[in-house]
């Protein structure tokens, strides 16, 4: 009979070691996904109640919709509802930068768990977010908060 390939040493050694990259680079996505919570919650104030233009409302008091807002001096971060958060680009990949996080590396790793809504590609993202200028669909990444095996 012929020996297996597992009884080879350099091949459990090169499946054990790419077995600890998966488990690491997954660690990862994970530990940047609560960076960007932690990061969200820590600014409730510079994000906009989903279906609320920026400026006007809150998602914890839906009797404000009509209360005009000043903008942060740091700018909105983006739209928040209960189970998401719709991160403008512009806020999410310096966030993510801020942590120490490879943006592109942790939004494919987000998409493949199933944590990003849509795709990596805010432009091409076609998942409901709010109205943007002239009506147009705004680009956001479109994040789960909750309902994931990460929380």
């Amino acid at each position: 009979p012929l020996p297996s390939l597992m009884d080879d040493p350099a091949i459990k050694a090169v499946l054990s070691a790419a077995v600890d990259h998966a488990s690491r680079a997954s660690d990862r996505a994970k530990q940047a996904w609560q960076h960007a919570i932690s990061f969200a919650q820590a600014r409730p104030d510079q994000w906009v109640a989903w279906g609320c233009e920026p400026g006007y409302g809150d998602a914890d008091d839906s009797d404000s919709k009509e209360a005009k807002r000043r903008e942060p001096t740091t700018g909105w971060l983006g739209w928040r509802a209960r189970e998401q958060l719709g991160w403008l680009p512009s806020q999410l990949r310096p966030a993510l930068t801020d942590g120490n996080f490879n943006t592109e590396t942790i939004l494919r790793a987000w998409l493949d768990a199933g944590i990003l809504v849509g795709g990596t590609d805010p432009q091409k993202v076609e998942c409901g977010g709010p109205a943007g200028p002239e009506g147009g669909r705004r680009r956001l990444y479109v994040m789960k908060v909750v309902g994931t095996s990460w929380d």
